[in-house]
């Protein structure tokens, strides 16, 4: 039995859907190094998350329509 998560990219499309998400969110590093840059700037890391999940989302429903219409 694998617990790793591979059983879900068993299907050609949420393999394509969930390399190209993992790509375009690029992971919780650089999440942590863009709040170490921005921490006394005021910004907040809230807004930069959920901006590069809402992209990350965006990307993947571009593929679904660009190869499935």
């Amino acid at each position: 039995a694998t617990t790793t998560g591979m059983i879900l990219t068993r299907h050609r499309r949420t393999q394509r859907s969930s390399i190209l998400w993992a790509a375009a969110f690029g992971g919780f590093s650089g999440v942590f190094q863009v709040k170490s840059v921005t921490k006394n700037v005021g910004l907040s890391i809230r807004h930069y998350i959920l901006w590069k999940l809402l992209h990350s989302l965006m990307a993947c429903f571009f593929l679904m329509l660009f190869l499935y219409q």
